[in-house]
C-alpha cells in the first residue's frame, strides 16, 4: 500500500527550493502537479553501495515508508535497471545502472536550462520511466512532446504510466541517436543519457533558432551538460552550463570492463619507476558552490583534461593513486604520490600515460584553471570542436561525426 506522500512531496520541494532548483514559477508547478511515484517502480535499487557491496532493493510492499522517502529524496536517483536487462526483483545487486528515474534535483535543473514556452516542440531522446516526458507534457503540453527510447519494455511501461495520468506524447520505440528524416523540426531536443559526441541527425532535426541540452561524456568523471544554440548554416554552438552524472546512450559504453581485464593480464609486465610529476588539478571554488549538489574542488581541472586530452582516461581513489588508460585499451599506468612528493608508477602499453596527464594539468594551471562553464563546444557537418572562452579558441578537435 502506497504511503500518505504529500509530506515527503513537501520536504522535497523545500530542499529543491533551498538550492536554486525552481528558476521559475511554472516548474515549481509542474513539480507539484506530476505525481512522481506514479513513474517508479514498486521495487528500485537504491543508488549506494551496502557493506556486502550491492545495491540494496527498496520495496513498496515491505517498507512503504522507505520507498516513499526514497521517490522524493531530491538529490538521489533511483536504479530500474542494471547491465541492461537485470531489474530489482532479483534483489540487491552490482553492476552496470543501465536505467534510472533521475534525481528530481538534476531533472528540474535540466529544464530550467530548456528555458520552454508554450509553444516549444520538444523531443526527448531517453524515456526512461517517462517523469521527465510527464514534466516536459505538464510544461509544453502532450501534442508538443516526443519521446524516444531504445529499450521496448521501459518504452511500454512508461506510455501506460503518462496515460494512466492523462498525458499522452508520442513514445517511440527506437534508437534516439540516429533520428529518421521525418522527424521534427523541434525547437529542443533533450537528452536523458550522455554522449559521447553528439549525434548530426539531431542537429539536422533542430528547427531555426533551436537548442540542444545533453550530457556530453568525459574521459575523467562527471558528465558536461552541454546547452547548443542553432547558428544557421547546419553548426550548432554552446557553453557546459554544469555538471551531472548519467548514464551512457545504449552503445557507447565506456570498455571498462576491457581495461580491467587488461590491467590483470598485464600487472605482471608492467614496469615500476619513480618520477617527478606535477598533477595538480585543485580549484578552491568551482561550479556548484553555492548549490551543494556534489561538485568538488577537482572536478574543474580533471574536467578540463578531458577537454584537452579525450584520447586520456583518468580517475583517482580516495588513497590518492591515478589510474589511467587509453581509450583503445593499448594501456595502463597507476600513479601514487609519495610523501617525498615524487610518484611511485606502475605501467603498461606504448603511452607515457602520466606524461599526458601531466601535460593536460599543466595546461589547464596556465590557462588560468578555467572552471567547467567556461568551456564549450561547435558541432558541424565536419564534427565537433572543443573551446575556451569562444569558437575561435580552440582546446581540441575531437570525434569525427558520420
Amino acid at each position: 500500500m502506497i504511503p500518505h506522500l504529500e509530506p515527503y512531496k513537501q520536504r522535497c520541494t523545500e530542499e529543491l527550493a533551498r538550492c536554486g532548483a525552481f528558476p521559475s514559477g511554472w516548474l515549481r508547478l509542474a513539480f507539484s502537479i506530476v505525481p512522481r511515484e506514479v513513474f517508479t517502480p514498486d521495487q528500485v535499487w537504491w543508488p549506494e553501495v551496502g557493506d556486502d557491496g550491492l545495491c540494496p532493493v527498496l520495496d513498496l510492499s515491505e517498507d512503504p515508508d522507505a520507498w516513499a522517502r526514497a521517490v522524493y529524496d531530491a538529490r538521489h536517483p533511483l536504479i530500474t535497471q542494471m547491465d541492461g536487462s537485470l531489474t530489482p526483483a532479483s534483489g540487491p545487486a552490482a553492476g552496470r545502472f543501465s536505467s534510472s528515474i533521475s534525481a528530481p534535483a538534476v531533472v528540474l535543473g535540466m529544464l530550467g536550462h530548456l528555458a520552454l514556452d508554450g509553444t516549444h516542440r520538444v523531443l526527448e531522446v531517453g524515456t526512461g520511466s517517462g517523469y521527465n516526458a510527464a514534466l516536459l507534457c505538464e510544461l509544453v503540453g502532450s501534442d508538443l512532446v516526443d519521446t524516444v527510447e531504445i529499450d521496448g519494455a521501459l518504452a511500454a511501461r512508461a506510455r501506460v504510466a503518462l496515460r494512466a495520468i492523462g498525458y499522452h506524447p508520442q513514445v517511440h520505440h527506437d534508437d534516439g541517436a540516429h533520428l529518421p528524416p521525418q522527424a521534427g523540426p523541434y525547437d529542443r531536443i533533450i537528452a536523458t543519457a550522455s554522449t559521447t559526441h553528439v549525434p548530426y541527425s539531431w542537429v539536422e532535426r533542430l528547427d531555426d533558432g533551436g537548442a540542444i541540452l545533453v550530457p556530453r561524456h568525459t574521459t575523467t568523471g562527471p558528465d558536461g551538460l552541454l546547452f547548443l544554440r542553432d547558428t544557421r548554416h547546419g553548426t550548432v554552438s554552446g557553453h557546459f552550463v554544469d555538471l551531472v552524472d548519467f548514464m551512457p546512450l545504449r552503445g557507447q559504453e565506456p570498455v571498462t570492463d576491457a581495461v580491467a581485464a587488461l590491467r590483470t593480464s598485464t600487472w605482471g609486465e608492467a614496469k615500476t619507476t619513480t618520477i617527478e610529476a606535477d598533477l595538480d588539478l585543485s580549484l578552491d571554488i568551482g561550479l556548484g558552490r553555492d548549490r551543494d549538489l556534489g561538485n568538488d574542488r577537482e572536478h574543474a581541472g580533471l574536467f578540463a583534461v578531458s577537454m584537452r586530452r579525450p584520447d586520456l582516461r583518468a580517475s583517482r581513489n580516495d588513497d590518492g593513486t591515478w589510474w589511467l588508460s587509453s581509450p583503445d585499451v593499448s594501456s595502463w599506468a597507476a600513479a601514487r604520490q609519495r610523501a617525498d612528493g615524487t610518484y611511485r608508477v606502475k605501467a603498461y602499453g606504448p603511452r607515457d600515460l602520466v606524461a599526458d596527464l601531466a601535460d593536460a594539468a599543466a595546461w589547464w594551471r596556465g590557462a588560468g584553471r578555467p572552471e567547467v562553464t567556461r568551456f564549450g563546444v561547435t558541432v558541424d557537418r565536419c564534427g565537433e570542436t572543443v573551446w575556451l572562452d569562444t569558437p575561435d579558441n580552440p582546446v581540441s578537435a575531437v570525434t569525427t561525426l558520420k
